[in-house]
């Protein structure tokens, strides 16, 4: 009978993935539709996103309403909660990570097709507004004064919208697909340090834990950071990564009381 059981449930929870990877495959299309209508405009690809991700949370919903309404006290009544909620957990993480790497692949795909146009816009030359001099652009992404070696006139510069769109936009997209497995490795660290618990009737997390999850919360940080200033030219921005730790310290370790007692509390402004 648990065995039967637990087939069932993964039977829905294939459903519920092959809806998901039908989502998936539906979207590619329109995506690269939206890419040659708005070559130069990220908002409707982002405005398509917040379409699917409601669709996405249909699909997680369900998955929800239907262990907590029809499945979990089978499980329970055959003895073998943690195992369908173990399933459950499984199917939702997978749900969670692969949606936001599909996510991510889309933003960097239209950020280089963008490319091109870009990197074409940056290399026409900007003539001063008085004499008609080749000005010197000191910024791809944001507006700027420049004053010209010629006449002495001020000028003011802007970026046409795909250099502010591919400059602006292409490091964080980039950063962001090349550090998914890093956050999915978080979660899912986390995931099993519940499960660990939750076997040994919710016991406090040793230190251990705690200190494994500073450390994969830093090299997320220090990776993303890292990624994105070698793509905008700019040097490692330690700050950055600092004032992300202190706040994940503050509102993630400072609320676990091993934590706590062993490290005390980072100073707060």
């Amino acid at each position: 009978m648990s065995q039967a059981l637990i087939q069932r449930w993964a039977g829905f929870i294939a459903k519920i993935r092959g809806r998901f990877e039908e989502i998936l495959a539906e979207s590619e299309q329109g995506m690269r539709g939206l890419f040659a209508q708005h070559p130069h405009d990220f908002l409707p690809v982002t405005n398509a996103m917040s379409g699917l991700d409601a669709r996405i949370r249909v699909l997680r919903d369900k998955l929800d309403e239907t262990w907590e309404e029809q499945v979990s006290d089978k499980f329970a009544d055959a003895n073998i909660m943690d195992l369908g909620l173990d399933m459950k957990s499984d199917a939702e993480l997978a749900l969670e990570w692969d949606w936001a790497a599909w996510k991510a692949k889309i933003a960097v795909e239209f950020h280089r097709n963008l490319e091109p146009a870009a990197r074409s816009a940056a290399a026409e030359p900007v003539h001063c507004t008085q004499c008609s001099m080749v000005l010197s652009r000191t910024s791809n992404v944001e507006m700027a004064s420049i004053t010209c070696s010629g006449c002495g006139a001020l000028n003011q510069v802007a970026p046409s919208t795909p250099m502010y769109t591919y400059f602006g936009g292409m490091p964080r997209a980039v950063a962001d697909q090349q550090t998914i497995e890093l956050r999915r490795n978080i979660e899912v660290f986390r995931d099993q340090c519940d499960r660990w618990r939750r076997a040994r009737d919710w016991a406090p997390e040793p230190l251990a834990n705690f200190e494994r999850w500073e450390q994969m919360e830093r090299e997320f940080w220090v990776t993303h950071t890292r990624i994105m200033n070698e793509l905008e030219g700019k040097p490692f921005d330690q700050a950055l990564v600092d004032a992300r730790m202190k706040q994940f310290i503050k509102y993630s370790l400072e609320c676990e009381q091993v934590w706590v007692q062993a490290k005390g509390r980072v100073p707060w402004p």
